[in-house]
């Protein structure tokens, strides 16, 4: 249950972050150049908390050499597109939408841990999966 409360946690983080990058930073800035300003600030606030963190708490795990060095690369050029994508999304519709449409993501996660790591879902899940695909689909329709 506790991983449920960080996802909630994420959950209006992230709708607050999107909200703060349609509302007022994107019409100010652009798409481009508000992406820019969001990594600049990603990475600036890892090294702080990598910093903190590792003031306070000795025998961190060390990174797995070059494969985790892989994976971040990855993660950091696809998370940054796809903030990329949204920013210009965000400059050019509803707002309402384009968050929503965006929020697929979760179903495409959910199908590659279903892929790639043999999850399984159970009938419960399955339905949420069903709501979110069918959500998008209503919040898109005009």
């Amino acid at each position: 249950m506790q991983g449920a409360w960080w996802a909630i946690f994420a959950a209006v983080a992230l709708g607050a972050g999107f909200f703060v990058i349609g509302y007022g930073l994107t019409p100010r800035v652009g798409g481009v150049q508000a992406t820019w300003i969001l990594r600049l600030c990603t990475l600036v606030l890892t090294f702080v908390t990598l910093k903190v963190w590792q003031g306070r708490r000795s025998g961190l795990r060390p990174a797995d050499g070059p494969g985790a060095l892989k994976y971040a690369g990855w993660s950091g050029l696809l998370s940054t597109g796809a903030i990329l994508v949204t920013a210009l999304g965000l400059g050019h519709g509803k707002d309402s939408v384009v968050t929503v449409l965006g929020s697929m993501s979760i179903v495409l996660t959910t199908v590659l841990a279903l892929l790639l790591n043999r999850e399984r879902l159970g009938a419960v899940q399955w339905a949420g999966v069903g709501l979110a695909i069918l959500s998008t689909v209503l919040v898109g329709l005009k």
